[in-house]
């Protein structure tokens, strides 16, 4: 008798519990995985339109080298054009400098006369 009892019980607690936890169906699962996958596919193709909307850095770097082409811009073009200015700074430094001397010079000139003329 008290085994039938505790068999009773066993299939009562049992039955509870299939009763109390949802059922889970693959049938949900792969649904849910479904539209998650869905999504997913969603935001990657979103980024790849953003992507098409900006030119690729490829791209670009092919325009720059292509204007470069056209400018002839090389190291040996570049060097040439540093070396231009700075001799031109070289000279406009030169100038300068027989302008201040030759400042110098004039004010000499004048301080003399002037002394000449006070002493």
């Amino acid at each position: 008798m008290k085994r039938v009892l505790t068999l009773i019980l066993v299939f009562l607690l049992l039955f509870a519990l299939t009763l109390a936890l949802p059922p889970r169906h693959a049938r949900l699962h792969k649904f849910k995985h479904k539209r998650q996958l869905e999504e997913e596919l969603l935001v990657g193709a979103e980024d790849s339109v953003e992507l098409f909307d900006h030119p690729r850095i490829h791209d670009t770097s092919e325009k720059i080298h292509e204007a470069a082409e056209q400018k002839n811009i090389t190291v040996q073009h570049l060097e040439e054009i540093k070396r231009k200015k700075l001799r031109k700074l070289q000279i406009l430094m030169l100038d300068r400098k027989k302008f201040e001397q030759e400042n110098v010079s004039e004010r000499r000139r004048l301080k003399v006369e002037r002394g000449g003329e006070g002493g």
